[in-house]
């Protein structure tokens, strides 16, 4: 709140005009201090809008130092009706034959119309069905889901259930049809809908969903499979199969058409009708194990979470303390060295960055106004003393690396056993740096071992293909009486369907598309694909309709001469929007008797005109500047380097790219280069293209020389942006150095405003004093007035 200054009363005197005329010299030089670090802010917004430029081209010259860069093909086809093609740096000129066998497509279903009248809300019931509850699977790419229905499910619950297991399933009420498909093409993308027993058959049949196809047969033939897997122990402690297998693994069929028994389990003294009672008993006992087996690894991983947070804890701590030794409870130190260790454990610390709000903005490839994560890593190892000059990439010698490398250790180490916290297959050891900066074992990181050995021999039973039966999905709180039986009526309906003993009842006007792959052939050599793309050496070819059987397509494919003609075109048309605006920025005219105004000042004038004054000077902040004139010579004097390809000596002007010169060129344009015959550019359009003849007769030779080019510039312009006690990595200019400055002008203000109150103050103390002392004469004058007017 400001004060109220009540002044002048008794004395007359504009007491706040001529405190202000007091104070007048050391404003004077506070609204200096103001201007001058306005003019360095917009200095600042000016450099960082120029620099982002300049990494731009620096990034994109990056790539054109490699021949990767030039590998352009383009591809004709004979038949663009049947395919269509594109081509990588990788694939090879010539011609080659295509024939297009068949389309992938994906599995379909059209449902047996229902009877009339149904809607969405009609039942299974109303339908015709009349079982109990039963189970019905659905099988796609993404595995195998149960769907439960009865008599009393609706067709919408149904179409509901169906698209939550995988499918996209609809109803059309005004066709009365159920519709399946698939959501991707490819036989590996298939679905089936198959039944658990003979309840399920009867409601698929119910909903018009029972057909017969390649996908539901394969489901049935899987489920009649595990009827082999069945195992017990024989008199020996082996482990047998309950049913006969012939050599294949296939099972083996007694007269009567009913898988025999394995003649091994007699050892048990088993009749056949125990033994096939056992079937459903056997399936529980895996289950059970498959259980247990699960519950044991999800405790283990919650054991194992909370050893990880203690080592991850400790190891902090210790690297944490280790800073702190001489500095006990330095609030500042701690909280940089623990910012240190969250910098430290940043993946890619190259492409990251420190926000103003302390968050780290990662894998930001192209240019950014946030410190670096390498240059924070330095600056706060500064901080802490761990480091005092910069040579390597966090700025530390090798002598003074000790500290800091013991602490990367420390901080790798905790994020390896907290992302891998299972260990390796060859069980290896967990562990930790210590204090010293020797491996140690806790009886933490022992226990760590002793889980990862518990949770593999625990994963052997779950993976152990022996006992997967079916699809069980997560062991934890399943009813293994349920679940045993539901597995065994699977198994054995499939068993039934395989052997032929049970027929699929059809679905009456239900029609089934089944998926498939597509098929090409390349050069005679046979492809597949779930889809209808095909990647072949370089080649991306996308089938889009069959060729007649036995005729083929020709692709031709050959260097992208326009293509690398536009790559180059791009490049120094970017190179030239760059130099131009340099060149501009350097040249540009002189603002002096400008700077920026006071307050005061643009209370006395227009919007407008506030903006015409602020602009004229922002426009010359970088005229005559050694940083952006540096920065001109080290592209310009690149650009004109000459380079031998193949023992010929080349420079821009061989292919005909050269610039106009300073009496032809446009202002500020003297260093842009023009392409001879671009028919783009107005200046060069009239003559002979000598760039896309060199590229049609000799392309190696312009992207070797590209390739030189592109070097050299990039070498040049990386000299610019290296990091510097100055400047941060990638910055032309003096970054920190000019933050710095701001600061320090931050701090010169609110110094001289202190001043300024105090002189005020003090003055304003005075004078009211001075008040004071004239109201106490002025009472006095008044009472010797009064006495003598009495008398």
């Amino acid at each position: 709140m400001s004060t109220i200054r009540m002044s002048g009363m008794i004395s007359g005197l504009d007491t706040e005009a001529i405190v202000s005329a007091m104070v007048a010299t050391r404003v004077a030089k506070k609204e200096k201090l103001q201007k001058s670090q306005t003019l360095l802010s917009w200095k600042q917004d000016a450099y960082k809008a120029i620099n982002a430029k300049v990494y731009s081209l620096y990034s994109k010259i990056g790539n054109l130092r490699f021949s990767s860069a030039y590998s352009m093909k383009k591809t004709t086809v004979s038949d663009p009706t049947k395919a269509t093609i594109t081509a990588s740096g990788e694939a090879i000129n010539g011609t080659q034959t295509l024939e297009v066998r068949q389309l992938a497509r994906s599995g379909y279903l059209t449902g047996a119309k229902l009877s009339e009248g149904t809607t969405s809300s009609t039942t299974l019931g109303q339908l015709g069905y009349t079982g109990e509850d039963t189970t019905i699977t659905v099988r796609t790419a993404d595995g195998a889901k149960d769907i439960k229905i009865g008599k009393n499910t609706t067709v919408d619950q149904l179409v509901t259930s169906l698209n939550n297991a995988g499918v996209r399933a609809s109803f059309d009420a005004g066709n009365s049809r159920i519709f399946v498909s698939a959501k991707e093409t490819g036989t590996a993308n298939d679905f089936s809908l198959t039944a658990s027993d003979l309840s399920g058959l009867k409601a698929l049949a119910a909903a018009g969903l029972s057909v017969e196809s390649e996908a539901n047969n394969a489901a049935y033939a899987r489920a009649a499979s595990y009827a082999k897997g069945l195992t017990a122990i024989d008199g020996n402690g082996r482990i047998v199969s309950y049913f006969e297998l012939d050599k294949d693994g296939n099972l083996v069929y007694d007269e009567d058409g009913n898988p025999k028994i394995n003649e091994a389990l007699k050892d048990l003294n088993l009749s056949d009708e125990q033994i096939r009672g056992a079937t459903e008993q056997s399936i529980k006992e895996i289950l059970e194990n498959l259980k247990n087996a699960y519950n044991s690894n999800a405790e283990l991983d919650l054991e194992q979470r909370e050893i990880q947070e203690k080592i991850n804890y400790s190891v902090a701590k210790d690297a944490i303390n280790s800073f702190l030794e001489d500095n006990a409870g330095d609030p500042d130190k701690k909280a940089k060295a623990e910012q240190l260790v969250s910098l430290l454990s940043v993946d890619n610390k190259k492409y990251s960055y420190v926000e103003e709000d302390g968050s780290i903005t990662e894998n930001y490839e192209k240019y950014h106004a946030g410190t670096s994560v390498q240059d924070k890593i330095t600056e706060l190892a500064k901080d802490l003393g761990l480091i005092t000059e910069e040579t390597d990439e966090f700025g530390a010698t090798s002598q003074d690396r000790s500290a800091l490398d013991k602490l990367q250790a420390n901080v790798t180490t905790a994020d390896a056993i907290d992302k891998n916290a299972v260990l390796t297959d060859d069980d290896k050891q967990a562990y930790y740096i210590d204090e010293e900066g020797r491996k140690a074992l806790s009886a933490e990181d022992g226990r760590l071992t002793q889980i990862a050995q518990e949770r593999k021999a625990n994963q052997a039973v779950i993976n152990d293909p022996t006992n997967r039966y079916w699809d069980i999905g997560n062991y934890a709180g399943v009813d293994i009486d349920e679940l045993a039986s539901s597995i065994t009526d699977k198994i054995m309906l499939g068993k039934r369907i395989a052997t032929g003993e049970e027929e699929i009842p059809i679905s009456a006007g239900a029609t089934r598309v089944d998926a498939q792959d597509a098929q090409i052939v390349l050069n005679g050599a046979d492809y597949t694909s779930s889809t209808n793309t095909f990647t072949v050496n370089g080649l991306t070819i996308k089938a889009t309709a069959e060729t007649t059987p036995g005729q083929t397509i020709t692709i031709s494919t050959d260097t992208d001469t326009q293509g690398l003609y536009d790559k180059i075109k791009d490049f120094l048309s970017e190179y030239n929007s760059l130099i131009n605006e340099l060149s501009s920025l350097y040249n540009a005219d002189s603002a002096s008797g400008y700077e920026p105004l006071t307050d005061e000042e643009k209370s006395e004038m227009s919007d407008s005109d506030i903006e015409k004054w602020e602009q004229k000077i922002k426009d010359s902040l970088l005229r005559r500047d050694s940083t952006i004139g540096g920065v001109m010579d080290a592209m310009t004097n690149a650009m004109m380097q000459a380079y031998t390809v193949n023992g010929k000596t080349y420079t821009l002007g061989s292919f005909g790219i050269q610039t106009l010169g300073y009496l032809n060129a446009a202002k500020n344009e003297n260093y842009a280069y023009h392409i001879a015959g671009d028919s783009e550019d107005s200046v060069s359009a009239g003559s002979a293209d000598k760039l896309m003849a060199a590229l049609t007769q000799d392309p190696d030779a312009v992207i070797d020389f590209m390739k030189q080019l592109a070097s050299g510039l990039y070498d040049s312009l990386d000299k610019k942006m290296k990091g510097t006690n100055l400047s941060s990595v990638y910055t032309i200019y003096n970054d920190k150095q000019m933050a710095s400055e701001y600061s320090s002008y931050t701090k010169q203000i609110k110094d001289w405003e202190k001043k300024i109150q105090e002189m005020e103050d003090r003055y304003y103390k005075q004078y009211s004093n001075m008040e004071k002392q004239l109201a106490a004469m002025q009472n006095a004058t008044s009472s010797l007035t009064s006495l003598f007017g009495n008398k």
